[in-house]
């Protein structure tokens, strides 16, 4: 009959939608640890190598979008989370003190337990600006954070200070900067990293993933990543 048939119907829909990767429905939210929800984006992989990706102050996880596709192609599962207050995640980051901005910390925890959750063994982070900031404070205390590329970073971003962690972190770090921009506090950061590294310079004044479109860039995080 009629009503049989509609509960199939809606049954059969239920089952397929189970089926569906995250990545058909993004975006899609994560729960943080002091219950606040993050909108994130995901792309799977077959292998167990990923890729959490942490933009600027004021901006999104889709400022990422033009090197997302390299990274895939490459084989990382990759997941770009709105931070805290940005995007569609929870709060306003205009409202913030120096201390919710640390708190963007658990953002990236979030994104580690889902990534881990799917298998994923190998977590790198890339981070433009006050992203930059807290992947390498994030990294610095967990130990399973293989590899950092950053953005732009800074001694202190709204209270985010990475004197500390950049003593405490040790694996590879590729930090890529414009010569015009901010770059003498760059370079003391450069000087502090005590694991592998790279300075990488572009020029002109172009900030975080407004260096996304310089020449190589892609190419050179990649090559970076996978040595």
């Amino acid at each position: 009959n009629t009503f049989m048939k509609s509960l199939f119907i809606v049954l059969l829909l239920f089952l397929l939608s189970a089926c569906v990767d995250v990545e058909g429905l993004n975006p899609f939210f994560i729960k943080t640890v002091d219950d606040i929800k993050i909108s994130a984006n995901y792309y799977s992989s077959f292998t167990s190598k990923s890729i959490i990706l942490l933009h600027m102050l004021n901006g999104e996880k889709n400022d990422w979008n033009t090197l997302i596709p390299f990274l895939r192609e490459a084989g990382y599962h990759v997941i770009s989370i709105d931070l805290r207050g940005h995007g569609f995640s929870d709060l306003k980051w205009e409202q913030f003190s120096s201390n919710d901005f640390n708190k963007m910390i658990m953002d990236v925890e979030a994104a580690s337990k889902f990534l881990k959750a799917k298998g994923v063994k190998d977590i790198n982070i890339i981070g433009a600006s006050i992203g930059a900031n807290i992947a390498l404070k994030y990294a610095s205390k967990n130990e399973y954070v293989k590899n950092l590329v950053l953005l732009s970073p800074g001694m202190n971003y709204r209270g985010v200070s990475i004197v500390e962690s950049i003593k405490n972190y040790k694996n590879p770090i590729l930090i890529i900067n414009s010569e015009q921009d901010n770059l003498d506090e760059v370079e003391r950061i450069y000087e502090l990293v005590v694991g592998e590294k790279k300075l990488q310079l572009y020029s002109g004044s172009q900030h975080g993933t407004k260096m996304l479109s310089s020449d190589g860039l892609n190419d050179l995080i990649l090559n970076w990543l996978n040595s």
